[in-house]
């Protein structure tokens, strides 16, 4: 018994290991920075990300519009949030809605909005850096007395993500409580 447990868990393993090796991988891209993303959430509502001078966050004036259950459309600024470097990945959670001013209202109807950004950047064509073309990529050694080429993901144009949460008033099945989660696309706007 001992054995064929052993073979079957070593068949599953291989399985694993197949079908990870089939999923490609999705990678993510830096922003252009001092640059501006405009789009729009699932739920039709606009979104615009600007990315800061140094190309690590998101500048003022980001901001996502969403709706929670029969509230009005809400804008959501998201000034300070931070874009990891060099994957162009950003995910930030955080609880009251956001104005333009800095301040933080908790939600609606007495409740505490508690709400997750998260987004990558990505490029829709891979290219070379400084650009030219499909991505190329050097075999072989380096030549004697060079160091090994450094790699960097070209900056993306487009980004996607989601953005969700949920509205608590502390009393179950009372007025005010809601849940969203929008999905959202942007675009490098010239």
């Amino acid at each position: 018994m001992g054995r064929v447990k052993t073979r079957w868990l070593a068949l599953c393993g291989l399985f694993v290991l197949g079908a990870a090796a089939a999923v490609p991988l999705t990678s993510a891209n830096p922003p252009f920075a001092a640059a501006t993303y405009t789009g729009q959430t699932s739920q039709g509502l606009p979104i615009v990300l600007i990315v800061n001078a140094d190309g690590n966050g998101l500048a003022a004036g980001s901001y996502v519009d969403f709706q929670c259950g029969a509230s009005a459309p809400t804008r959501h600024y998201l000034d300070g949030t931070s874009i990891h470097i060099p994957s162009g990945v950003t995910n930030r959670s955080g609880t009251g809605i956001t104005a333009a001013d800095g301040t933080i209202t908790p939600g609606f109807e007495g409740g505490t909005v508690s709400w997750r950004f998260f987004g990558r950047f990505f490029t829709t064509v891979a290219s070379a850096p400084g650009g030219g073309g499909q991505a190329t990529f050097p075999t072989g050694p380096p030549p004697p007395g060079s160091s090994p080429p450094q790699f960097t993901q070209p900056p993306g144009e487009s980004a996607t993500g989601d953005f969700s949460g949920r509205n608590v008033t502390g009393i179950p099945g009372g007025a005010g409580f809601c849940s969203f989660r929008a999905t959202w696309n942007a675009s490098m706007t010239p």
